[in-house]
């Protein structure tokens, strides 16, 4: 039902704030979800890209190659992409690599994604040590930084839903570094 619901909201001049998108369950899902990402985001509407398809090294079982591209064409219009340092090398078309990450790799792994389009990058979940850290590249400024907190043991399946919802909230409610 994507494509008849945002048809008829662009069609009645609904505008938004933010599309906020994740998880695709296939590709044609992921081709509707672009359909309503350009029928519905006006200029000033903030575009955030959580491209849920890996984890741990690998590509979800339900998630295929053509869904990568897929992936990849959706984040050259997002303004804000949230990968995580699976998917970031899935993204640019890289072999995983696993472990203890460089700054300067780190760098360059945020440009690269930058380089597909999106203006502000963030790479969640990398382990370093006892901390787990995000790392941000505000593109149009060149601004690097890490956030890095405690690292809990155990899986917690969702904490990057949760990182990238809590970030479109800061970011609806006028916060960008803090």
């Amino acid at each position: 039902q994507i494509t008849p619901i945002t048809t008829h909201w662009a069609s009645i001049g609904l505008t938004f704030d933010a599309i906020y998108t994740g998880y695709a369950a296939s590709f044609l899902q992921l081709k509707e979800i672009q359909n309503a990402v350009s029928l519905l985001k006006k200029q000033n509407t903030i575009l955030l890209v959580d491209p849920a398809m890996a984890d741990n090294g690998s590509l979800y079982r339900s998630c295929s190659p053509e869904l990568v591209s897929g992936m990849q064409r959706l984040c050259q219009s997002a303004d804000w992409i949230t990968p995580n340092i699976t998917e970031a090398f899935l993204l640019l078309q890289q072999p995983f690599q696993e472990g203890p990450y460089t700054l300067p790799f780190l760098f360059d792994l945020l440009s690269g994604l930058s380089g597909l389009g999106a203006r502000n990058v963030i790479i969640t979940g990398i382990t370093e040590g006892n901390s787990i850290s995000v790392y941000c590249l505000y593109a149009e400024e060149k601004k690097f930084y890490k956030v890095g907190f405690p690292f809990i043991q155990g899986r917690y399946h969702g904490t990057g839903d949760l990182f990238s919802s809590t970030l479109l909230a800061a970011l609806l409610a006028g916060k960008k570094e803090e």
